[in-house]
């Protein structure tokens, strides 16, 4: 019995021993992962994306009208009359607004006003579902939804939008830009 303890012990350290050498030479590949198909689209199957041509053809000119435009989206009001979305039941307290990645938080309660923000100079509106991207940090729990400024295309750009409406109704918005290759406004 005790040689037949010593003959395992012996095996095991050549192993070790094997082992150890193929490591030292750079060949371990236990964590390794191989991803065979093809990679995913350049946007992620889990966000959605409003277009700024969606924005102008639904006529959607604030962020709580634009959102809901998006599958699982809905718009309400607070006590304080301020649009309040819900992502697939999660309210901005777990589905955090971001411009241009950035948070935007009320330091009050933390429920941010979308009828305050308008869709003039949006590029698109992402809305991550579920599990959002750790990018986006803490607070994601429900998702993430992502404003994206405009950048300009040409030395010198701008656009202008006017309109009238039933009880003295006026909206106008003005956006101009200058693209300089290395620096843009």
């Amino acid at each position: 019995m005790k040689r037949q303890i010593h003959k395992w012990v012996l095996g095991g350290v050549s192993v070790l021993v094997a082992g150890g050498a193929g490591a030292a030479q750079g060949v371990f590949e236990l964590g390794t992962v191989e991803v065979v198909g093809s990679p995913l689209p350049s946007p992620d199957p889990a966000e959605s994306v409003v277009k700024v041509e969606d924005l102008r053809r639904f006529n959607r000119d604030t962020l709580g009208a634009a959102v809901v435009l998006t599958p699982g989206m809905n718009l309400s009001r607070n006590s304080r009359n301020e649009d309040i979305v819900y992502l697939r039941g999660f309210d901005v307290r777990q589905v955090p607004l971001f411009i241009d990645g950035i948070p935007a938080y009320v330091p009050y309660d933390g429920y941010v006003d979308f009828g305050r923000f308008t869709t003039f100079d949006l590029a698109e509106i992402r809305v991550a579902k579920g599990a959002a991207s750790l990018l986006y940090g803490p607070n994601t729990l429900g998702g993430a939804i992502n404003l994206v400024s405009r950048k300009p295309k040409t030395s010198l750009e701008g656009d202008l939008k006017a309109g009238v409406g039933s009880g003295g109704l006026q909206t106008y918005a003005v956006n101009v830009g200058s693209n300089q290759g290395l620096w843009y406004f």
